[in-house]
């Protein structure tokens, strides 16, 4: 149980820095998690969280669905599908191919963040 919880408050603390939500008050469970790095660092890691209640500072982000054009990638495919909910979309200045982003179902209440490494 403590294990879970460290981890949960570690993701939680993460992805409220990387895409600037507030996970706090908010009960999540981890469904889904798969991280695949090489030995030089490149690599990608995908999380998909259930929550209860979505906090109001996820709707401050952009509406679904995905307008930017992303680069090749391994996010699972409900999700790039998906029109209800929210999205943040944090792209490295230095090569567009690296990139983290954050996709909230709110039909599924589902969330999946998804960071990418090449």
């Amino acid at each position: 149980g403590i294990a879970v919880y460290a981890n949960h408050k570690i993701e939680k603390s993460w992805v409220e820095r990387e895409f600037g939500v507030n996970m706090s008050n908010m009960n999540i469970d981890e469904k889904y998690r798969k991280e695949e790095w090489a030995p030089n660092g490149d690599g990608e890691k995908t999380i998909i969280l259930t929550y209860d209640q979505l906090d109001n500072s996820f709707t401050k982000l952009n509406k679904l669905p995905i307008k930017e054009d992303l680069p090749p990638n391994g996010i699972p495919k409900q999700f790039l599908n998906t029109t209800n909910g929210y999205y943040k979309y944090v792209v490295d200045e230095n090569d567009d191919r690296d990139f983290g982003i954050l996709i909230v179902d709110t039909t599924r209440k589902e969330i999946c963040i998804y960071y990418q490494i090449l």
